[in-house]
């Protein structure tokens, strides 16, 4: 009776200490993860990588029906991403909510390391153009379009297969690998042309 009792116990003894492995490793991943999402920069990478003598993009061509979006450099392409667009991608955006990706010609207006995405890259929708049809149309035009990565709070693993649809409300989305190498190789002011 005594040997069961003691096999009983050790059966159990191991189901928790296998437990306990479990949950160790879950919150170790827990851990690394969110201390991974801590976008707390001290300096300005841009200044570090510009003294560093990297190379940039001197424009950006996003080809929203390809969902491609290119880095160019004097003419030639740097770098080229798969993106996803806003939820209603045909036709260029005429107003807030619509659901739709701007097109036409604008450029990046600032880098923004605490967004509630990994890291985005705003883009200074609305321009002129898109102001005067707003006016006369007696819409809101939007604004707050950004090229950026995965939602904060979402893990990559469990975000990746949303980079095969278009689910942004009207930015241009790319993995966070992805941001992290377009925001070293893209300055501020650099242009974007955003085609059909």
């Amino acid at each position: 009776m005594f040997e069961k009792i003691r096999l009983i116990m050790r059966n159990r003894l191991k189901i928790i200490f296998k437990l306990f492995v479990c949950l160790l490793i879950l919150c170790s991943f827990i851990f690394l993860f969110y201390c991974n999402r801590l976008n707390m920069y001290a300096v300005n990478m841009q200044q570090i990588l510009s003294k560093n003598g990297e190379i940039y993009a001197d424009n950006i061509v996003v080809e929203k029906k390809q969902r491609k979006m290119h880095l160019m450099k004097k003419g030639a392409v740097l770098k080229e991403y798969k993106i996803s667009l806003g939820s209603n991608p045909v036709g260029a955006k005429q107003q807030e909510n619509d659901g739709k990706t701007p097109e036409g010609l604008y450029y990046i207006e600032s880098h923004n390391h605490k967004s509630k995405f990994h890291l985005s890259l705003k883009i200074s929708y609305p321009n002129e153009d898109d102001k005067k049809w707003a006016k006369k149309h007696n819409v809101s035009a939007g604004g707050d379009i950004m090229i950026h990565g995965f939602p904060n709070w979402v893990p990559d693993f469990l975000f990746n297969h949303f980079h095969k649809s278009d689910w942004t409300r009207g930015c241009i989305a790319v993995t966070n690998e992805q941001i992290e190498e377009i925001w070293k190789l893209v300055k501020d002011g650099t242009p974007i042309k955003i085609m059909p």
